[in-house]
């Protein structure tokens, strides 16, 4: 069997093929139809290459593939207006300058909605129902206070009561402030005359504005200082005088809270004992003073008239109800004799009015009263003592032993 070997058809192409495809790869203008030329050239010298692989002899070199353009510069808005501002004639940019006038929309006013269209309101800020409480405790301590804080000024406990912490969050931005320059730093700081007077606050009032203060003082204090505190308000929170001596409760919490903010110390229980009972002395001591006027010739002291307005009479020194000396507490008294010479009967000692004989307990609001005003505490009888002459028929400040 004889076996003739057929030829291929011949790829070659004369000059008029070569020309054409010169001016052929010269029309392509993006590298889409360069991507597809050169797609084809690939399978065109796959052919050539499987020729040559099957014997053939002057088969063309394979065509090479055409290269692609470069991506053009990328150009953002304000650029391509530029560049084709620029291949205007000079007559041609003047009416397009013309035409963009007429058509530029007016600006909107500052409090237009366009200024306002920003969202304010947004899901991120919502919590669950059920962890949304109804206490003003949960609005937060305002900034005012936070203010305050930092320039180193007092803060009055009636900023955190329920009715001002809401009226600060609901009116914060249009109550009044006052400019002040402490330690050479500007502050614009509360107007503390918008709010009631600390002084004139009842003792429930006093308690619920206690229990937001330490809240706040978890966050702004360190634990310390704040466990400091929190003993101080359980200590007066459980002292008697709260119900029979608010007053004097008050205004010892008012200066200690003064005193810190003036100048920070450290804590001492015994200073503060003796503090808090110099306070409930001063108290208990203008109480038993005020409306009170000395008995006409003849008449018991022990019956003076309580019914005398306080002005009428001037306002004395406290007696000491230790030494019968005035011009001192009695808290403060290291006398152990009185004026006269006797020893003295009582003395002062671990925050206590006592007998100087055995450091019992001597009741100091029964030596600040009157038959008119009686002491209402439920302690024992044995209490009930003069400082002066230990009878228990009267207290020292009825001066009947003088």
């Amino acid at each position: 069997m004889t076996t003739t070997n057929t030829p291929l058809p011949s790829t070659s192409v004369g000059s008029s093929t070569s020309a054409s495809t010169s001016a052929f790869i010269s029309s392509l203008t993006n590298n889409i139809n360069i991507d597809a030329e050169n797609t084809l050239c690939v399978s065109h010298n796959s052919l050539l290459q499987a020729r040559r692989d099957a014997g053939e002899v002057g088969i063309l070199i394979d065509e090479p593939l055409l290269s692609r353009l470069p991506d053009p510069p990328v150009m953002n808005a304000g650029q391509e207006w530029i560049s084709a501002y620029l291949s205007l004639t000079p007559g041609t940019r003047i009416r397009a300058v013309k035409a963009l006038d007429a058509i530029k929309p007016s600006q909107a006013p500052p409090n237009s909605s366009a200024s306002t269209s920003k969202v304010i309101f947004i899901t991120d800020q919502e919590v669950k129902a059920s962890s949304v409480l109804d206490s003003a405790y949960d609005l937060g301590i305002h900034s005012s206070i936070f203010n305050l804080a930092n320039a180193c000024q007092y803060i009055p406990l009636t900023l955190f009561t329920n009715v001002n912490t809401k009226r600060l969050h609901r009116e914060g931005l249009t109550l009044k402030k006052v400019k002040s320059s402490i330690n050479g730093v500007t502050h614009h700081l509360l107007n503390l005359s918008q709010f009631e007077s600390e002084d004139g606050m009842d003792s429930f009032t006093w308690q619920e504005a206690w229990l937001c203060y330490l809240v706040w003082l978890a966050d702004a204090a360190q634990p310390v200082i704040h466990e400091r505190w929190k003993w101080h308000y359980t200590m007066l929170s459980k002292d008697k005088a709260v119900h029979d001596n608010f007053k004097a409760i008050l205004t010892f919490d008012i200066n200690t809270h003064s005193r810190y903010a003036a100048q920070a110390f450290q804590h001492d229980e015994r200073d503060w004992q003796h503090r808090l009972q110099a306070a409930k002395y001063d108290i208990l001591y203008d109480a038993s003073r005020k409306n009170v006027k000395r008995p006409h010739e003849g008449q018991d002291s022990s019956f003076w008239d309580i019914t005398q307005p306080s002005d009428s009479h001037p306002k004395s020194d406290p007696l000491c109800l230790i030494c019968q000396r005035t011009g001192h507490h009695f808290s403060d008294c290291k006398e152990e004799t009185m004026a006269k010479g006797k020893q003295t009967f009582a003395k002062y000692t671990r925050s206590h009015l006592a007998r100087r004989s055995n450091n019992s307990t001597l009741c100091i609001s029964f030596n600040l009263s009157n038959p008119r005003r009686v002491c209402k505490s439920t302690h024992a009888p044995s209490q009930h003592l003069c400082s002066f002459c230990g009878e228990s028929a009267h207290g020292a400040l009825s001066r009947r032993c003088l």
